[in-house]
Protein backbone atom coordinates (compact mmCIF):
# COMPACT_ATOMS: atom_id res chain seq x y z
CA UNK A 1 0.00 0.00 0.00
CA UNK A 2 1.48 3.51 -1.19
CA UNK A 3 0.33 6.88 1.23
CA UNK A 4 -3.23 6.38 0.07
CA UNK A 5 -4.16 3.11 -1.75
CA UNK A 6 -3.20 0.32 -4.41
CA UNK A 7 -2.95 0.31 -8.03
CA UNK A 8 -6.28 -1.69 -7.25
CA UNK A 9 -7.89 0.61 -4.80
CA UNK A 10 -7.68 3.62 -7.21
CA UNK A 11 -8.57 2.12 -9.85
CA UNK A 12 -12.33 0.91 -8.27
CA UNK A 13 -11.92 4.39 -6.80
CA UNK A 14 -11.60 6.24 -10.09
CA UNK A 15 -14.18 3.53 -11.39
CA UNK A 16 -17.11 4.41 -8.80
CA UNK A 17 -16.26 8.52 -9.35
CA UNK A 18 -16.70 7.98 -12.91
CA UNK A 19 -19.61 5.84 -12.53
CA UNK A 20 -21.37 8.31 -10.83
CA UNK A 21 -20.49 11.09 -13.38
CA UNK A 22 -18.48 13.77 -13.72
CA UNK A 23 -18.08 16.76 -16.42
CA UNK A 24 -16.30 15.45 -19.66
CA UNK A 25 -13.50 18.38 -19.01
CA UNK A 26 -12.71 16.54 -15.61
CA UNK A 27 -11.36 13.18 -17.53
CA UNK A 28 -10.04 14.65 -19.70
CA UNK A 29 -7.38 16.22 -16.73
CA UNK A 30 -6.89 12.87 -16.45
CA UNK A 31 -6.26 11.80 -19.82
CA UNK A 32 -3.88 14.70 -20.16
CA UNK A 33 -1.92 13.60 -16.76
CA UNK A 34 -1.64 10.36 -17.85
CA UNK A 35 -0.60 11.31 -21.66
CA UNK A 36 2.18 13.79 -20.72
CA UNK A 37 5.34 12.73 -20.98
CA UNK A 38 6.48 10.96 -17.95
CA UNK A 39 3.34 11.57 -16.23
CA UNK A 40 4.25 14.98 -15.53
CA UNK A 41 2.29 18.29 -16.55
CA UNK A 42 2.12 21.71 -15.19
CA UNK A 43 -1.36 23.24 -14.31
CA UNK A 44 -1.41 25.37 -17.38
CA UNK A 45 -0.51 22.32 -19.57
CA UNK A 46 -3.49 20.61 -18.08
CA UNK A 47 -5.68 23.63 -18.43
CA UNK A 48 -4.70 23.84 -22.20
CA UNK A 49 -5.58 20.22 -23.06
CA UNK A 50 -8.68 19.79 -21.24
CA UNK A 51 -10.33 23.11 -22.38
CA UNK A 52 -10.04 25.52 -19.44
CA UNK A 53 -8.74 28.98 -19.84
CA UNK A 54 -6.68 29.50 -16.89
CA UNK A 55 -4.65 27.10 -15.08
CA UNK A 56 -6.48 28.18 -11.70
CA UNK A 57 -9.67 27.15 -13.15
CA UNK A 58 -8.06 23.17 -14.27
CA UNK A 59 -6.55 23.72 -10.55
CA UNK A 60 -9.85 24.30 -9.19
CA UNK A 61 -11.37 21.41 -11.14
CA UNK A 62 -8.68 18.39 -10.87
CA UNK A 63 -8.73 19.29 -6.89
CA UNK A 64 -12.78 18.99 -6.85
CA UNK A 65 -12.06 15.81 -8.61
CA UNK A 66 -9.61 14.34 -6.53
CA UNK A 67 -11.86 15.14 -3.76
CA UNK A 68 -14.66 12.89 -5.16
CA UNK A 69 -11.60 10.17 -5.39
CA UNK A 70 -9.88 10.82 -2.56
CA UNK A 71 -13.54 10.22 -0.75
CA UNK A 72 -13.93 6.98 -2.29
CA UNK A 73 -10.26 5.96 -1.08
CA UNK A 74 -11.33 6.83 2.32
CA UNK A 75 -9.47 10.33 2.89
CA UNK A 76 -11.34 12.90 4.10
CA UNK A 77 -8.99 15.07 5.21
CA UNK A 78 -6.76 17.03 2.29
CA UNK A 79 -3.68 15.43 2.33
CA UNK A 80 -0.39 18.63 2.93
CA UNK A 81 -3.59 21.34 2.35
CA UNK A 82 -4.98 20.22 -1.45
CA UNK A 83 -6.93 17.20 -2.70
CA UNK A 84 -5.25 16.98 -5.62
CA UNK A 85 -1.82 15.22 -3.58
CA UNK A 86 -4.53 12.53 -3.71
CA UNK A 87 -3.36 11.87 -7.64
CA UNK A 88 -0.44 13.50 -7.51
CA UNK A 89 3.01 13.51 -6.07
CA UNK A 90 4.21 16.99 -4.50
CA UNK A 91 7.72 16.91 -5.27
CA UNK A 92 8.24 19.22 -8.38
CA UNK A 93 9.50 17.52 -11.16
CA UNK A 94 12.85 19.28 -12.18
CA UNK A 95 11.81 19.66 -15.98
CA UNK A 96 9.73 23.09 -15.87
CA UNK A 97 7.48 23.72 -18.72
CA UNK A 98 7.91 26.37 -21.76
CA UNK A 99 6.09 28.99 -19.95
CA UNK A 100 8.89 27.76 -16.91
CA UNK A 101 5.62 26.48 -14.92
CA UNK A 102 6.27 23.38 -12.30
CA UNK A 103 5.25 20.31 -13.83
CA UNK A 104 3.31 17.53 -10.99
CA UNK A 105 3.73 13.51 -11.29
CA UNK A 106 1.06 11.08 -11.18
CA UNK A 107 1.36 8.92 -8.64
CA UNK A 108 2.31 5.48 -9.95
CA UNK A 109 -0.65 4.04 -8.73
CA UNK A 110 -3.11 6.75 -9.94
CA UNK A 111 -0.95 6.05 -13.61
CA UNK A 112 -1.58 2.54 -13.64
CA UNK A 113 -4.77 2.71 -12.51
CA UNK A 114 -5.80 4.96 -15.57
CA UNK A 115 -3.76 2.75 -18.00
CA UNK A 116 -6.42 -0.30 -16.74
CA UNK A 117 -9.54 1.84 -16.87
CA UNK A 118 -8.80 2.47 -20.78
CA UNK A 119 -7.49 6.01 -20.79
CA UNK A 120 -4.44 5.26 -22.19
CA UNK A 121 -6.02 3.67 -25.40
CA UNK A 122 -7.26 7.27 -26.35
CA UNK A 123 -5.35 10.27 -26.52
CA UNK A 124 -6.71 13.90 -24.79
CA UNK A 125 -9.57 14.90 -27.08
CA UNK A 126 -7.88 17.75 -29.46
CA UNK A 127 -11.81 19.30 -30.15
CA UNK A 128 -11.23 20.54 -26.11
CA UNK A 129 -7.76 21.67 -26.52
CA UNK A 130 -7.75 25.83 -26.39
CA UNK A 131 -5.08 28.34 -27.13
CA UNK A 132 -3.09 29.79 -24.78
CA UNK A 133 -4.53 33.05 -23.94
CA UNK A 134 -7.45 32.57 -25.57
CA UNK A 135 -10.79 31.65 -22.99
CA UNK A 136 -12.32 28.66 -23.47
CA UNK A 137 -16.15 28.11 -23.64
CA UNK A 138 -17.48 28.29 -20.38
CA UNK A 139 -21.26 26.55 -21.41
CA UNK A 140 -22.33 24.62 -18.67
CA UNK A 141 -21.39 20.68 -18.75
CA UNK A 142 -23.84 18.08 -18.78
CA UNK A 143 -23.55 14.87 -16.93
CA UNK A 144 -22.68 11.54 -18.05
CA UNK A 145 -26.12 9.26 -17.64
Amino acid sequence: MRDFGTVRDYRIAIAEVLEAGVPRRHSELLRAHLWAPGYSASSAELAEAAGYGSWRAANFQYGALAHRIAVELGVFQPPRGFWVNVLINWAADPVRSPLGHLRYSLRREVARALIDLGFAATPPDASLKTTPGVRASVAPERKRR
